[in-house]
């Protein structure tokens, strides 16, 4: 897949089927969309290709205060990557770019410049300044230069549109398996193992303390199975997110127990899956408290994986 920074040149680009959107996650809803644009591209002969935004608007605008991602530009370009779409265009969105008409946008940006001969968008996709372009907008802009527009319906599950809010929704509750359902895939991270406090390593569970991208959204505090890669090696885990509060702690961590290894794993880069949610976070009344919990989550880690 070609990655294309804008803006850039794109005088040489071949003509593409395009598809718009933020896409944070990349969950099933968006891979019907792209999945879409795919198959349209080889009855086509084009190039399939997908637009997204860093920042998304909902940052850009702190439309949410200051929202975290489901997914990095670095995980969302892999995700694009294994579905097998040809290009990536990364348009940086700032003032200039939010104040563009409707109309320019899709004229001199979309089909001029970026070469789009099908378009395929969301049920829900609006663009131009203000929101203002909608489907509508878009096939009728499109139609003159001969240039089909498709909207794509939502994807359900479980009776729900899948949607980026309603995974963040379920994340906060701790309801992985649905989570994971409605993204397609399980929900992950990646991160450089740093030095902790190294209290586990003394209670006889050594965790690795993964520093994770500050944008990167986190579910609920509490313990979880997780599945993990590291060293080009994969293990059966167990994970903590939250603030230690039973030895006092502060400051929110992400820590990991890596099942069945003894390695150096300091400055390593773990690959996480979250698998399932054990309990919310507890604050024990003494260690051996802590260790019995430690010891039963470890029974329910070999139970899920076996």
């Amino acid at each position: 897949m070609h990655i294309i920074k804008l803006p850039n040149d794109t005088t040489s680009l071949p003509p593409v089927c395009l598809s718009i959107g933020v896409f944070d996650g990349v969950h099933a809803g968006h891979k019907k969309l792209l999945q879409s644009v795919i198959v349209k591209s080889k009855e086509l002969s084009l190039q399939s290709a997908v637009l997204t935004f860093n920042p998304s608007p909902k940052q850009y605008f702190k439309n949410e205060g200051n929202p975290k991602n489901l997914s990095t530009l670095e995980e969302k370009m892999n995700l694009f990557q294994k579905l097998g779409l040809d290009f990536c265009f990364i348009q940086k969105f700032d003032e200039k770019f939010s104040q563009i008409e409707a109309k320019e946008y899709v004229q001199n940006y979309l089909l001029n410049s970026l070469k789009a001969r099908h378009i395929c968008i969301g049920y829900d996709h609006v663009f131009g300044k203000g929101g203002m372009g909608n489907f509508a907008v878009l096939r009728e802009l499109c139609s003159i230069n001969e240039v089909e527009v498709e909207r794509i319906s939502a994807k359900e599950f479980s009776g729900h549109i899948i949607s980026t809010s309603l995974i963040k929704k379920n994340l906060l509750q701790g309801n992985m398996e649905l989570s994971n359902a409605m993204l397609g895939h399980p929900y992950f991270f990646s991160g450089r193992i740093i030095h902790g406090k190294k209290l586990g390593r003394t209670l006889g569970y050594p965790t690795a303390n993964v520093e994770v991208n500050s944008e990167k959204f986190l579910p609920k505090n509490g313990a979880y199975i997780v599945k993990c890669l590291v060293k080009n090696a994969q293990y059966q885990g167990m994970m903590s997110v939250g603030t230690n509060p039973t030895v006092n702690g502060s400051e929110l961590s992400v820590e990991v127990h890596i099942l069945d290894i003894n390695q150096d794993l300091y400055g390593e880069i773990l690959y996480v899956e979250i698998l399932k949610f054990l309990h919310d976070e507890i604050k024990f009344s003494s260690l051996e408290e802590l260790v019995q919990q430690l010891d039963q989550d470890k029974t329910d880690t070999l139970a899920y994986f076996k």
